[in-house]
């Protein structure tokens, strides 16, 4: 089991115990694009070796649609590996529909409006003081000359991102929270953690 975990600055309690690798993940139920609740827990069991877990910062946010991209240019070797991906995003369903055409996607988004999944797995708030981090500058830079610029979203702008590795038992194998909102999560670390997980199977 892998971890590369790093606490991320909080501005608000955390609500539950922190998930690291070898934890049983939380299970919720949040909405699809078309309203339909789902249980994350449907994914990890469905799934032939388990679930690659996206958490948004929100689906305005230029870092998330870098990290959503990178993620589905490696979306054939996720499925080789018996590994879906699923993202989710506090927003709406009309706004999870909204990214998935701007990015053209082919995995599930969906919503989590209250956080509470987000609040489950740990993923808290960045102090309002890192919006003029040099680092989160430059990452905007970076961002738009790939292409990927912000726009208005009903999520939280100061929610922190994050990735995590679910087995097909439920059982957590790897575990990212970023400490700002600009760093991506690596969707190379997390392909050879899911490689890795099938190869032990």
């Amino acid at each position: 089991m892998t971890s590369t975990t790093t606490p991320a600055p909080q501005t608000a309690t955390r609500h539950a115990p922190l998930v690291e690798p070898g934890d049983a993940a939380p299970d919720a139920t949040i909405l699809a694009v078309d309203n339909a609740p789902v249980t994350l827990s449907s994914f990890w069991l469905e799934s032939r070796t388990g679930l690659a877990l996206i958490f948004l910062r929100h689906f305005g946010c230029p870092f998330c649609k870098e990290h959503a991209q990178a993620l589905h240019q490696r979306r054939d070797a996720f499925g080789a590996a018996g590994v879906e991906i699923v993202m989710i995003g506090p927003g709406t369903p009309a706004e999870a529909a909204a990214f998935i055409d701007e990015l053209g996607l082919a995995d599930p988004v969906l919503t989590d409006r209250d956080r509470t999944a987000y609040r489950d797995y740990g993923l808290g708030q960045a102090p309002v003081r890192s919006l003029l981090d040099p680092r989160v500058i430059a990452g905007g830079v970076r961002a738009a000359a790939k292409g990927f610029l912000p726009r208005t979203s009903s999520g939280n702008p100061l929610q922190l991102q994050g990735q995590f590795l679910i087995d097909h038992d439920g059982i957590v194998r790897s575990a990212t929270r970023p400490r700002l909102m600009s760093d991506i999560p690596s969707a190379t670390a997390l392909l050879a953690a899911a490689e890795a997980l099938t190869a032990a199977r």
